[in-house]
């Protein structure tokens, strides 16, 4: 079977530089660009999960391995998605990730490392809804953080699996990032082969 081409945030989502319903609708916002290159990467990639994502988490494009993989657990719902907002927000995002202080601070991380004001738009954003938590955490991230790692996922259908991930810096033109997830374990290896039947 030929795998189907990446998916990117909706283009309906770009007009006129906003996102409607968003938690940050009004903003003036960029339209995402997508290297063919990347995509085609995102593409060849399959059956592994792979995402990109920006310098504030939004996943601005995926393949099918990565929705099989995190939009079960709702980490691609949103427009756009974002990882850090879900972490803190969706409240499946506990459920999913057993391990949620070292994913939140990890994701915390990367937005440390952006420092930019659409950085500090979604900080103010997050501490205005759920509170001083997110700030707090913040200032405690001083480490520069591991782009490499693994963790604990809750599966809807592949049960308690350990994922690792590999993060890659695309930032020649777009400050992007290709994530791709590989199983840590057999069980999760065996769950990965069988999410890769799943249509």
């Amino acid at each position: 079977m030929r795998p189907r081409p990446a998916y990117t945030r909706p283009v309906a989502a770009q007009q006129n530089g906003t996102f409607p319903g968003s938690p940050r609708e009004g903003a003036t916002v960029r339209p995402v660009s997508i290297r063919p290159t990347v995509r085609a990467v995102l593409t060849r990639l399959e059956p592994t999960p792979a995402l990109v994502i920006n310098k504030i988490n939004d996943v601005v494009a995926w393949n099918d391995g990565g929705k099989r993989l995190f939009g079960p657990v709702g980490m691609l719902d949103g427009d756009p998605p974002n990882i850090t907002r879900y972490l803190f927000t969706d409240p499946r995002a506990r459920e999913a990730f057993p391990d949620w202080d070292s994913t939140v601070d990890a994701s915390l991380l990367q937005l440390k490392r952006a420092a930019c004001p659409e950085t500090d738009q979604l900080v103010a954003e997050l501490a205005a809804s759920v509170g001083p938590e997110v700030t707090e955490r913040l200032a405690r991230c001083v480490a520069p953080g591991n782009r490499f790692g693994d963790v604990p996922l809750e599966h809807p259908t592949g049960g308690s699996m350990r994922v690792a991930y590999e993060t890659m810096d695309l930032s020649i033109v777009e400050p992007q990032y290709l994530v791709v997830c590989l199983p840590a374990d057999d069980h999760t290896r065996g769950a990965f082969d069988v999410m890769a039947q799943t249509p």
